[in-house]
């Protein structure tokens, strides 16, 4: 039945857009930029799926050493509050964080302990160990492409805390894309010092 809604509705809005006249055309949604950063989130029961595209116009090398730079991430991060690498090998790194995120008027804190297994330039693999998300399950994917750096990140979990059926998974969305676009940004910082000073 869910997925038949899921299906469904997007046919009776456009129904709806055309009946009004108010449907684009097919070159202006060709037209239209791919935003830098899109999240999708997904509630279906107990389980929490996140998706998120981002389209990274630096170096790979820069977007990879953003995405682990987890020393430094309450620096770039906004309500990150706590991020330490508790340990660390040669593919791995154990680290906890700690923040707390608002969103229409509710504020709530997170925390996890993650493992996280490194494929240098191509893939990360999380599971969280410990905190809100425990059993929380992740995996960012880098892909190089002519001018760009396409990230992709999926996510499954079961909070531990209830979500609302629209506020909560609105908020994990704004909360995600928040995150990534500070992300994208420190990667566009880093690449201008580093132009800069290679001048």
């Amino acid at each position: 039945m869910l997925m038949q809604k899921q299906i469904t509705a997007p046919k009776v809005f456009l129904l709806a857009a055309l009946a009004l006249g108010a449907a684009p055309a097919a070159a202006d949604i060709e037209s239209q930029p791919v935003p830098a950063v899109s999240a999708q989130v997904n509630h279906t029961g107990p389980l929490l799926i996140v998706d998120v595209t981002m389209h990274a116009r630096v170096p790979l090398a820069i977007v990879w050493e953003v995405l682990t730079d987890f020393e430094h991430m309450t620096q770039f991060i906004p309500n990150l509050e706590h991020s330490e690498v508790t340990r660390r090998d040669e593919r791995s790194v154990t680290v906890k964080q700690r923040g707390r995120a608002s969103y229409a008027g509710l504020s709530f804190g997170y925390d996890s302990e993650r493992e996280i297994l490194l494929e240098p330039q191509t893939r990360i693999n999380s599971r969280t160990l410990s905190g809100n998300l425990a059993g929380a399950r992740s995996q960012s994917q880098l892909t190089a492409l002519p001018g760009e750096v396409l990230v992709t990140y999926h996510a499954e979990s079961e909070p531990k805390t209830w979500l609302p059926p629209i506020i909560g998974p609105a908020a994990v969305r704004n909360q995600t894309e928040l995150q990534f676009r500070a992300m994208l940004s420190e990667m566009e910082r880093r690449h201008a010092a580093q132009g800069a000073t290679q001048k």
